[in-house]
């Protein structure tokens, strides 16, 4: 059994590190190649100009809900991809979270932590590194996007454990108030 379940550990370790390569491939290089020459030139050059860093980040959208809001009120499909696929890119960091952490699960509050610590890291590299600006809506779309991840597997971690509660591996245990109950203990992070 700790055999198994050291096993599946390392399977979502792995699957955790090849979700992570894939996110910073797609938002820092934008499906481009990663050439550490370019980027080692351009950390030099912000280095040297740090007033040019500065000027950059202030470039960017600090404005929280100002981009979200002219997308919806913009309305193109693009405006929407990007505004969705902000969140959905986020999901998956959620749910590894809930994987990782057992049968108890991190506080929904240590799962917003870490999508929003790794949304700044990205966006921080997008300024420093010259590849992008720095968006605050995307640190907030990220950030809700890794909270709803881990409540969309929490909700499934509960219906599945309700589900299987009757099976021959727990005898005589049938869904009870209590196990409903259970489900807002997911959502706040105390199941």
């Amino acid at each position: 059994m700790f055999q198994h379940r050291r096993f599946n550990y390392f399977i979502i370790s792995i699957l955790l590190a090849l979700y992570l390569f894939a996110v910073i491939k797609i938002i820092v290089f934008k499906f481009g190649s990663m050439d550490v020459s370019y980027l080692y030139r351009q950390l030099m050059q912000t280095l040297h100009h740090t007033d040019y860093l500065r000027e950059k980040i202030h470039s960017g959208n600090l404005k929280p809900f100002h981009e979200i809001h002219r997308a919806l009120r913009v309305r193109s499909l693009y405006e929407l991809i990007c505004l969705l696929g902000n969140v959905a890119i986020f999901m998956p960091l959620g749910s590894f979270v809930g994987l990782l952490s057992g049968k108890g699960g991190w506080p929904i509050f240590r799962t917003l932590l870490a999508s929003f610590v790794f949304s700044l890291m990205l966006e921080s590299a997008e300024a420093v590194f010259e590849i992008g600006i720095f968006d605050v809506d995307d640190l907030l779309l990220n950030t809700a996007g890794g909270l709803l991840g881990v409540i969309v597997f929490r909700l499934y971690a509960a219906f599945w454990d309700a589900s299987h509660a009757g099976s021959p591996s727990k005898p005589n245990m049938a869904p009870t108030q209590a196990q409903a109950g259970h489900t807002t203990a997911i959502l706040s992070g105390k199941g």
